[in-house]
C-alpha cells in the first residue's frame, strides 16, 4: 500500500483540487454573466423611463428613428459577419460602441437643454446604435460559456434582478441616473469579458462564416425561419408596453410584471424549470390578456376601468417573459454553433427592435383615442389568439435548437486548406475564361458542388438568372455538366 503523500494519493488531491477550481470559475463565470445582464437589461429600463422622455415634448420621432437605426445597424452587422471570418466583434470593438453611447447621451442632453431637434436626433441615433447593438451582442456571449441549466438561472435572476435595480437608480437625483447610464455599458463590457466572452470570441480558424454556412448549411438558421417572425411578433408587446398610457414619453410602471419572473426563478432554484415551449404559451398568455381587458376601459363600471389599466403590466409581463425565451434559445442554439452566433444574435436583436417599433406605432395609435384603442386590442387579440392556435401548435423551440447541427472548431480547420486550395484553383479558371464578377461568384459555388437553388439562395438572385449564367459558365469553359466542371477546374495546371 503507498504512503499517503504518495503519488496516488497526490493525484487524487490534484484531481480533488482541479474540479474545485473549475466549480469555482464556472460560479465566477456565472455570477460575471448575471451582473453584466442585470446591468445591461436595467440601462434599456432607464434609457426608456429617463433618457428618451428629455427631447419627448420637442422632438418625439428622434426615439423610433433611432430604433429603426439600429435595427438596420444590427442587419449590417450581421451580413458584413458573414463575409468576414469569426468572430469579428471584440472587446476592443464592444468599447468602442460604448463610448458612441456615451456621446449620445452627452448628446441628448445637450440637445433637451438647447431644444435642438438636430442635437438630438444624432444623440438618440448614436446612443441606440452604440449601446444597443454591439454592447448586447458581446455581453450575450457569456451565456454561450455556460451550460442550459446555469444560463437558464442566470438569465431569470438578471431579469429579476434589473427591476428592483433600475428602481432604486431611478430615485436618485438624475445626474446621477445620467452618470449611471453612461458607465452601465462599460461596467457591462468589462464584466462579460471577465465572465469569458472573449474566450467564447477566440479561434484559430479563419474560414469565413459565408463559405463555412454553405459547407455546414444545417448548422444555419436561414434569414427565412419563422423563429425571425416570432421574435418580432412578440417584440411587439413590449412597444406597447413602453408606449400604451404613456404620460409625456415616460412608460407606465410594471414593476408587479416582475411576478411571474420571481415565481419561474424560485422554482428553478428548487430544481422545476419550464421548456422553452412552454414559456412562449405563458408569454401569449399573459400578451392576450392585456389586449382583452383594453377595451373594459369604456364601461361605466369603476371596477372594470381599473382593470383595464391593468393592460401595461400584462404587456410588459409577458413581453419580459418572451425576452427570457429569446435569450434562452440564441445562446443554446449559440453553444451548438458559436461560429453562427454574431449574425444569429444580430438578426434576433435586429428583427425584435422591428417589432417593438410596429408595437409602439400601435402603442401610439391607441393612445390617440377610446375607439382606435378597441379597434387596435381586438384586432391585435385575435392575431395573438390565432397564433397560440395555429403555429404554438408547429413553431418548437425545442425542435428548432435540436436541428442545429453543432460545429466544432477543428471542423473548420479540416476544411481550410482544402478550400484555400479550391479557391486558387478557381482564381485560376477565373482569370484564364474571363468569367465575369457575378460568373465568378457562381463558378466558386458550383465548385464547391452547391445546388442552384443553395446559389439562388446565397446570391440573392432567381433561379432563372443563376441558370443564365450557369450556361454561360459552361460554354466558356467547354464542359456540360457540374461534375466536369469541378474536374477541369481541379486539374488546370
Amino acid at each position: 500500500m503507498p504512503p499517503k503523500n504518495g503519488l496516488p494519493f497526490g493525484r487524487i488531491c490534484l484531481t480533488r483540487g482541479g474540479s474545485m477550481d473549475k466549480k469555482r470559475n464556472k460560479m465566477l463565470a456565472s455570477g460575471a454573466a448575471c451582473l453584466s445582464l442585470t446591468l445591461l437589461f436595467s440601462l434599456d429600463t432607464l434609457v426608456n423611463t429617463h433618457v428618451f422622455p428629455l427631447f419627448y415634448s420637442f422632438a418625439p420621432q428622434a426615439k423610433d428613428a433611432a430604433t429603426i437605426v439600429g435595427a438596420l445597424t444590427l442587419f449590417a452587422i450581421a451580413g458584413i459577419a458573414m463575409r468576414r471570418p469569426f468572430p469579428f466583434i471584440s472587446l476592443k470593438m464592444a468599447l468602442s460602441f460604448a463610448c458612441a453611447a456615451a456621446a449620445g447621451l452627452g448628446c441628448i442632453i445637450l440637445g433637451a437643454l438647447w431644444e435642438s431637434a438636430l442635437i438630438t436626433f444624432a444623440g438618440a441615433v448614436l446612443l441606440s446604435v452604440g449601446g444597443r447593438t454591439v454592447v448586447p451582442l458581446f455581453a450575450c456571449f457569456t451565456l454561450v460559456r455556460l451550460d442550459y441549466l446555469r444560463a437558464y438561472t442566470v438569465l431569470l435572476a438578471a431579469l429579476v434582478a434589473q427591476y428592483p435595480l433600475a428602481f432604486a437608480v431611478g430615485l436618485l437625483p438624475e445626474h446621477i441616473v445620467f452618470a449611471y447610464v453612461l458607465a452601465a455599458p462599460f461596467a457591462s463590457l468589462l464584466l462579460a469579458h471577465a465572465g469569458g466572452a472573449s474566450t467564447m470570441l477566440r479561434t484559430r480558424g479563419r474560414q469565413r462564416l459565408g463559405d463555412l454556412s454553405i459547407a455546414n448549411p444545417r448548422s444555419f438558421i436561414p434569414l427565412s425561419h419563422i423563429v425571425f417572425l416570432t421574435f418580432a411578433f412578440f417584440n411587439l408587446a413590449t412597444g406597447c408596453a413602453l408606449t400604451y398610457l404613456a404620460d409625456g414619453g415616460i412608460p407606465q410602471n410594471a414593476e408587479f410584471s416582475i411576478l411571474p419572473l420571481a415565481a419561474l426563478l424560485v422554482a428553478a432554484t428548487a430544481g422545476r424549470r419550464l421548456d422553452g415551449d412552454a414559456l412562449v404559451k405563458l408569454s401569449c398568455l399573459l400578451i392576450l390578456c392585456g389586449f382583452l381587458v383594453v377595451p373594459l376601459a369604456g364601461l361605466p363600471n369603476n371596477a372594470a376601468r381599473g382593470l383595464s389599466l391593468s393592460s401595461p403590466w400584462l404587456f410588459a409581463a409577458g413581453s419580459t417573459c418572451f425576452t427570457f425565451v429569446f435569450y434562452l434559445v440564441l445562446s443554446e442554439i449559440g453553444r451548438r454553433n458559436r461560429f453562427g452566433s454574431v449574425p444569429l444574435f444580430a438578426i434576433g436583436y435586429g428583427v425584435s427592435r422591428i417589432g417593438f417599433e410596429v408595437g409602439a406605432l400601435v402603442g401610439h395609435l391607441m393612445n390617440s383615442s377610446a375607439d382606435a384603442a378597441v379597434i387596435a386590442s381586438v384586432a391585435l387579440s385575435f392575431l395573438f389568439a390565432s397564433y397560440g392556435i395555429l403555429l404554438l401548435g408547429k413553431v418548437s423551440f425545442r425542435t428548432l435548437i435540436e436541428d442545429v447541427r453543432p460545429v466544432s472548431e477543428t471542423d473548420t480547420d479540416d476544411r481550410v486548406a482544402i478550400e484555400r486550395e479550391l479557391s486558387e484553383q478557381c482564381e485560376r479558371a477565373i482569370e484564364r475564361y474571363g468569367l465575369t464578377p457575378r460568373e465568378s461568384e457562381i463558378v466558386k459555388l458550383l465548385a464547391q458542388g452547391r445546388s442552384i437553388a443553395i446559389i439562388q439562395e446565397k446570391l440573392f438572385v432567381s433561379k432563372n438568372t443563376v441558370k443564365t449564367h450557369v450556361k454561360n459558365i459552361y460554354m466558356k469553359l467547354d464542359v456540360h455538366s457540374q461534375q466536369e466542371l469541378i474536374d477541369r477546374i481541379r486539374t488546370l495546371p
